[in-house]
């Protein structure tokens, strides 16, 4: 079968100020490999850029430690399409066994970035599927 590539999605919503919250996921049968990801804040990047922290483990492996600095990993339209995923922190594609996902997001304060009402960070993965 031939291989594609193309991007999945999740949506944390940061409901509460200076707090720490686990989102669990689960990739689709058909995604074969993790090539790369980003991370992206809405309405604004400021908020991962200024408050986040974060954790991410695949497949029961830890990707990255939950103190990960969140601005390392965001991209905008600024960055070119093909700049736009991290690849470097994957030494090569991660095989997707059984499609476990558990991103950790810690947000704490910061003057930068006023918490208001929230905020949602999108976590973006450049996936390899069958199809």
């Amino acid at each position: 079968m031939a291989r594609h590539i193309r991007p999945v999605t999740f949506r944390c919503t940061i409901g509460s100020a200076n707090n720490t919250q686990t989102f669990p996921f689960k990739f689709e049968n058909s995604i074969k490999k993790v090539l790369g990801f980003q991370i992206i804040g809405i309405p604004s990047n400021k908020f991962p850029l200024y408050r986040g922290k974060f954790g991410l483990i695949l497949n029961g492996r830890e990707v990255f430690v939950n103190d990960t600095p969140a601005q390392l990993y965001i991209s905008g339209s600024q960055c070119p399409p093909d700049d736009r995923y991290s690849r470097t922190s994957f030494k090569d594609a991660l095989e997707v066994s059984n499609g476990d996902i558990k991103f950790t997001y810690t947000d704490a304060d910061n003057p930068n970035a006023a918490f208001g009402t929230g905020y949602e960070v999108l976590i973006e993965f450049e996936c390899e599927y069958e199809g």
